[in-house]
């Protein structure tokens, strides 16, 4: 498996969602295993911003604070696991540093710049979204 497909999959139980972020808009409306609430969310609000081609990832990376996609993640009380590199310990002999899992809300993840996100090396890894933020929400 490709590096860049372990992040892409659907799991879906009985109150959330859980979203690879390696996903496009566009596979995720194709993907009959994903949610029909998500799909059409996908469809009507996050491609009228983004293109069809872009990532979950890259579209939380530049996600900005007053998009409709940040209110809808926010409505469906979307939570954002990432890698992010662990300063707590010293990098490793190749000068990599270590990394550690974090869940981030919609919100504290756009308080950081996308530059921050880069410069820090954050890896954005899935989305995990409500189901009954997702039923709360009006597409």
């Amino acid at each position: 498996m490709a590096a860049f497909e372990e992040y892409k999959y659907v799991i879906d139980q009985m109150t959330s969602i859980e979203i690879g972020a390696k996903w496009t808009y566009e596979e995720l409306i194709d993907n009959a295993d994903v949610s029909h609430k998500f799909r059409q969310c996908c469809r009507s609000i996050f491609e009228s911003e983004v293109d069809a081609e872009t990532t979950i990832e890259s579209h939380l990376y530049y996600l900005e604070k007053d998009s409709e996609s940040f209110r809808a993640y926010r409505k469906m009380k979307t939570k954002v696991t990432c890698m992010v590199p662990d300063t707590r310990r010293p990098p490793k002999e190749d000068g990599k540093p270590y990394y550690r899992q974090e869940v981030f809300t919609v919100d504290d993840l756009v308080k950081v710049p996308a530059q921050t996100k880069e410069r820090m090396g954050v890896i954005i890894q899935e989305i995990v979204v409500s189901k009954m933020g997702l039923a709360a929400l009006v597409v």
